[in-house]
């Protein structure tokens, strides 16, 4: 071999590795750079999934908790309950309740009953006339009521004469 093709090979040598080290080099450094953002990215989906499933036990243990869930609907009135007998239970008990309470009874309605999702609804209209103090105490037994009994609309009238 002469000279002059050993001096073009070491020229074609010096390109490549000046190509390699042009090209090369940065697309390593890029596709450290890549694996590394990956890496974070799997801890990150790690740490949201762990996330995830702890939050799902907790509202399974929630939802299968007897005792809230059995505590919460032992407060209303349940569907396979029969909504006219409720309603004339609750009627006989809210007026032995105002009558207690020294209050007496104007006139009363038992509009139509409504079902919920997990309840049911049993509306009663209800009048009655006394004195503050008994309107307070008939209040307060009515919360002492085994079942929740929500009050949507309350009025209060002076007193004639």
């Amino acid at each position: 071999m002469s000279r002059d093709r050993i001096k073009i090979l070491l020229l074609h040598g010096l390109i490549l590795l000046a190509i390699g080290q042009w090209l090369i080099v940065p697309l390593q450094e890029m596709l450290e750079e890549q694996r590394q953002l990956q890496r974070e990215y799997a801890e990150t989906i790690n740490i949201k999934q762990a996330t995830l499933e702890r939050y799902r036990q907790q509202r399974e243990a929630r939802l299968a908790s007897p005792n809230q869930k059995g505590t919460l609907l032992s407060l209303v009135y349940s569907q396979t309950d029969n909504p006219v007998e409720l309603q004339s239970q609750i009627l006989e008990e809210v007026i032995q309740k105002a009558q207690k309470a020294k209050l007496s009874i104007l006139n009363f309605e038992l509009p139509e009953p409504g079902r919920e999702k997990t309840f049911i609804k049993v509306p009663l209209v209800l009048r009655v006339n006394g004195l503050p103090k008994g309107l307070i105490a008939f209040s307060k037994s009515i919360k002492k009521m085994p079942k929740r009994l929500m009050v949507k609309q309350f009025a209060m009238q002076p007193a004639l004469g």
